[in-house]
Order: C-alpha cells, then sequence, then structure tokens
C-alpha cells in the first residue's frame, strides 16, 4: 500500500546532544517520552521508508529495596489511558534497561465471536527475522535499550510488537496473535517539559427552520489537560504536544524559533480514523465567532500558524503560551500534493496550550548563526532548499519549514531553518 510522508524524523537525532555518564539507577527515574517509527513500502516502486509513528509518555521509577529492579508505567501506549506497570532491569554499569522477552504489559478483554470478554495478555518481544529461513517471528531474547551517552537517551535498535492473546476456535486454548505492524528504533527520551491545554467540543445548539444552517453552538467543555514532552531546539521539534487518539497516542509537531519567537506552523498532527471523508487532523490557529464561539480560520493562511513569545523563567525553563487554536479536518489533494484544510470541520477549539521545558541546545535561537568577522563581504553562488528529510526542493511556495543552504563564492556554506508563508 501506498504511504503519504507527510512528517518524517530521525529522533534519534532528536536527543540532546551534550555527552553525559551513564546514570545511576536514581538518575534515571522519572517521566519519559517513548517514540518510535516504522518502515512504509511503497506499492509502485517498491522503495522502504522509515517514517516516524507515534509516542506516549511513561515513567521509570526504582523498585523500593532493589539494585537493579526498575519499575516502567504507561509504556507502550496503555489502553484509555490506563498506566500499567511492569518490572525491567536496569545495568547501570553498561547502561541498559532490560525487559525479558513475553513480559505482560497489561491484560486486557477480548470478545471472540462477540460473546463473554476473555482476558488476555498483552505481551512484548522483539520481533526479528531468522537468518537461516528467512521468516519473521518473535524472539526469546531480552528487549534491549541501550544507553547512547552522546545524545542522552536510550535506544532499542531494530523492531519490537507486542502480541494479543486469542482463544483457538477448536481447543479454546489461549494462542499468541503477532500485530501487522510492529515499531521500529524506540527511543526513550527524558521528558524536558509540560504541555498543558484546555478544550472544547461543540454539538449543534440551534439550526434555522429553513436553511438548516447551523446558528448558535453549545460548548462541550474536555477540561483540563497536562503531559510531559519533550522540545528539541536542534531539530525544532516538540514530541507529545496533543494526545491524538483515544489510546494516548501523543502528537509531534515541528516549530521554528528565532531570538523569542515562537512559531508552530500549521501542520497535521494526526490521522482521521473516524470514517470521515478526511485524512488529517490539522492545528491551526484560529479566532472565534463572537456569537458561536466556534473557532474560524483566517482567509490568509500566514494567519494559521501559531506565534507568541519565549519567555525565560528564573529556574533556566522558558514559557510559550500559544494563541487560541482550533484541530480542523484535512484531505490530502493528489494534485497538488498539499492538505486541503476545511475550516467547517473542527474536532476541538484549544482555549489555552502552554508549553514549560528546559531548553536541550540554544536557548536563544534554533536558527544556525553566522559568524560575522570578515564574512561580511562574501558573495553567494548558490542558495538550495530542502524539506526536512533532507531531500532537495525547487525554491518553495507553500507554507511550512524548509531548510535553506547558502554556499558563498569562498566555499563556505550556512544552513536555516526558514518559515514560508505560502505568498
Amino acid at each position: 500500500m501506498t504511504k503519504r510522508i507527510l512528517s518524517v524524523i530521525c529522533i534519534a537525532a532528536a536527543c540532546a546532544s551534550a555527552s553525559a555518564a551513564i546514570p545511576t539507577i536514581d538518575e534515571i527515574t522519572g517521566s519519559y517520552i517513548q517514540s518510535d517509527s516504522t518502515i512504509y513500502t511503497d506499492s509502485e516502486t517498491g522503495a522502504q521508508q522509515v517514517q516516524w509513528n507515534q509516542c506516549n509518555d511513561f515513567t521509570i521509577e526504582r523498585v523500593e529495596g532493589s539494585d537493579n529492579k526498575i519499575a516502567i508505567s504507561g509504556y507502550w501506549r496503555s489502553r484509555n489511558g490506563v498506566r500499567h506497570t511492569f518490572e525491567a532491569t536496569y545495568n547501570a554499569t553498561l547502561g541498559r534497561i532490560s525487559i525479558p522477552a513475553g513480559s505482560v504489559l497489561w491484560i486486557d478483554n477480548v470478545y471472540p465471536g462477540g460473546g463473554t470478554p476473555v482476558q488476555s495478555e498483552i505481551k512484548l518481544y522483539n520481533y526479528e527475522q531468522d537468518p537461516t529461513t528467512g521468516n519473521w517471528g518473535l524472539s526469546q531474547r531480552d528487549i534491549m535499550f541501550i544507553y547512547d551517552d552522546d545524545r542522552d537517551c536510550f535506544v532499542h535498535s531494530g523492531y519490537t510488537a507486542i502480541t494479543t492473546q486469542w482463544p483457538n476456535e477448536q481447543t479454546g486454548e489461549m494462542e499468541e496473535i503477532i500485530p501487522e505492524n510492529p515499531v521500529y528504533n524506540t527511543t526513550l527520551l527524558p521528558a524536558n517539559g509540560t504541555v498543558a491545554n484546555h478544550s472544547y467540543g461543540f454539538e449543534a445548539a440551534k439550526t434555522d427552520e429553513e436553511t438548516g444552517e447551523i446558528i448558535s453552538y453549545n460548548l462541550i467543555d474536555y477540561g483540563e489537560e497536562s503531559r510531559p514532552c519533550y522540545v528539541d531546539y536542534a531539530t525544532g521539534t516538540i514530541l507529545n504536544l496533543l494526545k491524538n487518539d483515544m489510546y494516548g497516542h501523543g502528537a509531534m509537531a515541528q516549530f521554528v524559533a528565532d531570538d523569542n519567537i515562537f512559531i508552530i506552523p500549521a501542520q497535521a498532527i494526526g490521522a482521521v480514523t473516524s470514517g470521515l471523508d478526511y485524512d488529517y487532523r490539522v492545528l491551526a490557529a484560529a479566532t472565534l465567532d463572537p456569537d458561536t464561539h466556534y473557532p474560524m480560520l483566517s482567509d490568509d493562511t500566514q494567519d494559521w500558524h501559531l506565534a507568541t513569545y519565549a519567555t525565560p523563567n528564573s529556574d533556566g525553563t522558558m514559557h510559550v503560551s500559544m494563541p487560541t487554536s482550533a484541530i480542523f479536518a484535512a484531505a490530502y489533494d493528489e494534485t497538488t500534493g498539499q492538505l486541503q484544510v476545511d475550516g467547517n470541520a473542527v474536532f476541538e477549539m484549544l482555549e489555552k496550550l502552554e508549553i514549560t521545558f528546559t531548553p536541550n541546545g540554544d536557548a536563544t535561537s534554533a536558527i544556525d548563526e553566522v559568524t560575522t568577522d570578515g564574512m561580511e563581504n562574501r558573495t553567494v553562488a548558490s542558495e538550495e532548499y530542502f524539506d526536512l528529510q533532507g531531500r532537495r526542493i525547487t525554491t518553495p511556495v507553500a507554507a511550512g519549514i524548509v531548510i535553506k543552504k547558502t554556499t558563498y563564492t569562498d566555499g563556505t556554506t550556512q544552513s536555516t531553518k526558514q518559515l514560508t508563508t505560502g505568498k
């Protein structure tokens, strides 16, 4: 099946760049962001591409009285917000988190034939290819996350998969079913921030009897939400910005920071799975209708970007408070290769969206700076544009983030992130 690639990023490169010693078991406790990828194959060309898949937040705590046992809570996007807990082992000498093959992440209900629910153990395994037969299957090796001291995060190379137990039709015994899409190259990043939001939904309150047009809405208060996040200045990436489905999957968003200006361009943050005639959910700035309080998109796409100031706090953190925004439905246009946002299809309105984080890089700018000494009179030889996947593109016309590489006649180069407005 051909997969549209809208947001591809090497999450391993989003880890902090400062080198650090292997942390102790007490130093690894706290909140984390689990981020993983998947590999898609183009049905027409056969080309494979690694695409960022999804993320969620979880916690690691030390098991009281143990020198090497840790309790992991919320790992693998626990269902319906329930944070199931299991134990793993941490080797502080090697910097390795080991999860035994077949560890039970949680116990769920399955409904064979739609009848009485049966409890099913959801287990975690490495998913590997047999070098002799070439067949893929579950491995009995421990799932190993290795600490990367250059980037201060834990990385699992290869595939992991969960299994669901299902009763055999003949014997009734529970059998393990392997899912269709194992995840690839999972990274565990220590959370460096928190996102808080207050969201509302809508239902029609009054309609015009003749035209059927909705005159007013009732607001459905979804309440305050808060979650750990990971903000990376090096790549302009926020992980776990918003929840985008019932299972607690977190959204990734790109941003541009220039001095104290912080911009989140309008972008897709999740897929639509409700059967509507849309492909994606798009986060964009919006104004509120004074009569209905329903969010409205501007006619100018540049106004869709969420722009504000990043305020430094006395404790070394930075705070960003975004303007009113909303999550709109969007369809993918095969002709233009762009998303077409429908301002009349709203999933929710965000009255509040605030991010507080400790910068893991240059807190003043995510844009490469040029040393000006002796370079004021350089002559530009060429300018090239690249997307966030490193692919060369023509002069950008669509709104979004691109990388501009300038080459000078003296052989020096400068690469900068730019926010294009579609003008």
